[in-house]
Parts: structure tokens; sequence; C-alpha cells
């Protein structure tokens, strides 16, 4: 064989030598490719179960903590329920002279009366209370405006009250309001 055909046949085995390294490096780099594409799609995947898992917990969580909330809000209900009938049991059994500080009519009157003891009597000559009739009465007045302070903590509670929580609040307001108008005239009257 000649020099020549040798290095031919060197050269086109080098060559060959070479086209097969180099598709054997494009198939290790294809099978490379494929492997991390085949990696981050498990990556993905793995990622959006986790997702899944997360927010299906999530929502299990938030379900019992519902169920929960629920269920502490119906005992809380019956409770204030026991509560406000004890209450009222209470204040059947206490036999006071003190106005229901749940009824409106009852309170009005007191608040009617109190404002002008000649309300109900037929002359027009003004009774003037002495002493101890105003202490008196003033502390029949402290009793209802404790009762009806009880009553309007009671209704911030979200309990159905008769009266509404405003109406509650004028009535406090009102008493308060005549109790110190008639001390103020007890004390005009005893300097005077």
């Amino acid at each position: 064989m000649s020099k020549k055909k040798r290095l031919k046949l060197e050269r086109e085995r080098q060559e060959a030598l070479a086209k097969q390294q180099m598709e054997e490096e494009m198939a290790r780099q294809e099978a490379l490719r494929k492997q991390r594409e085949a990696e981050e799609a498990r990556r993905i995947e793995e990622k959006r179960l986790r997702r899944e898992a997360e927010l299906a917990r999530l929502e299990k969580e938030t379900n019992e903590d519902t169920d929960k909330k629920a269920h502490r809000e119906k005992q809380l209900k019956t409770l204030v329920k026991e509560k406000w009938e004890q209450y009222h049991w209470k204040s059947h059994l206490v036999c006071s002279d003190v106005e229901n500080p749940r009824d409106p009519c009852e309170v009005n009157s007191f608040i009617s009366m109190w404002r002008d003891p000649n309300l109900g009597s037929r002359g027009e000559v003004e009774e003037v209370m002495d002493m101890s009739e105003t202490l008196e009465k003033c502390d029949h007045a402290a009793k209802l405006a404790d009762g009806l302070q009880k009553v309007i903590i009671e209704s911030t509670i979200d309990v159905a009250q008769p009266v509404p929580l405003e109406d509650l609040m004028n009535y406090y307001l009102q008493i308060g309001e005549i109790t110190i108008e008639k001390l103020d005239q007890l004390t005009i009257q005893l300097l005077g």
C-alpha cells in the first residue's frame, strides 16, 4: 500500500473516529438535555403536587376552624342564653321596687315622674321634696341606672334585647342628668 493511500485511510479513519466521537458527544448532549428536561418537569410536577397538597391542607384547616368557630359561637350563645335566663330569674326573685330596666314603659314612667313629680297630680302646686326624700329618690335612680348599665353591657354581647342599645343609653343619660339636676336643686334649697 502506498503512502498516500495509507495517509488517506488514516485520515478517513480519523475523520470517521472524529465523526463517531462527535455523534457520541451530540448523543450525550442530547441525553443530558433530555435528562435535565425530565428533571425540571419532575421538579415542576413535585412543586405543583406540594402546592396542591398545601392548598388542600389549608382548606381542610379552614373548614375545621370554621366548624370550631361555629361550635364555639353556638356554645357562647347557649351560655349567654343561660346567663340571661338566670339573670331574668334572679331579677324576679329579688322583689325590688326598682323598675325593670328592660321595660321601656317602666323606665319612661320613672323618668317622667322623676323629672316632674307633679305630672300625675291635678293641681298646679309644685311639690318641693325634702332632703331625705330627694336622697331616697336619687338612690332609687342610681339602682335603676345600675340595672340599665347591666342591660347595656348585655346588649353589647349580641343578646336579643327588647330595647335598642341607643334607647338604653339615652335612658341612662337622662337618669344621670335628672339626678344631677335634683341634687343641684337640693343644694340650692339647703344653701338658700
